[in-house]
């Protein structure tokens, strides 16, 4: 199965996508976090350890890796509950990743393949992301490049998904 979470910045999304998986967990199965995040700056390394605080105690096995997420399918088995986190982080990281633009096109077929065959490898991936689309600025070349990647993304993956929540204020709202 397929589940697409998307929501704001500290909407609890990434908190639910913990339960989901954790619920979803069969007995043979493990609980693997995909984690995309680049540690750059003091800030995103405080994210980066408050999460894994938050999930010390619900046995995920923590995979990290951010770009070219095709080269773990060797580690995923059948039975494994994957929680990726999170798109924005993946696909900046796959677009910028020598700081030059890449073709749109290319990075977007190569995320949406990658999802596909994690999808196909695993008995249910579930994906996070952030919704960085309200507010209303307009923004250099590269960061509106960005942005349209990651619409295109949740569009795709939204529609692929057997279900589609948004997270705002801690609450869960169901598209599919």
């Amino acid at each position: 199965m397929l589940i697409f979470i998307s929501g704001a910045s500290r909407s609890g999304k990434s908190e639910f996508a913990e339960d989901i998986c954790g619920r979803l967990c069969g007995v043979n199965g493990r609980k693997i976090y995909l984690a995309t995040a680049q540690v750059y700056d003091d800030d995103m390394r405080r994210r980066v350890e408050r999460h894994k605080f938050m999930r010390r105690d619900k046995n995920f096995v923590t995979i990290e890796k951010t770009h070219n997420l095709h080269e773990i399918l060797d580690l995923i088995d059948l039975n494994d509950n994957i929680l990726l986190e999170c798109l924005p982080n993946w696909a900046a990281n796959e677009l910028f990743i020598d700081d030059s633009l890449k073709d749109l096109d290319y990075i977007k077929a190569k995320i949406f393949n990658a999802v596909i065959d994690l999808n196909l490898k695993a008995e249910n991936l579930i994906i996070v992301s952030d919704d960085i689309f309200a507010d209303g600025k307009i923004y250099n070349e590269m960061t509106e490049s960005y942005i349209k990647l990651l619409a295109e993304l949740h569009v795709m993956i939204a529609a692929r998904a057997d279900k589609a929540i948004e997270c705002a204020s801690g609450l869960a709202y169901y598209f599919k």
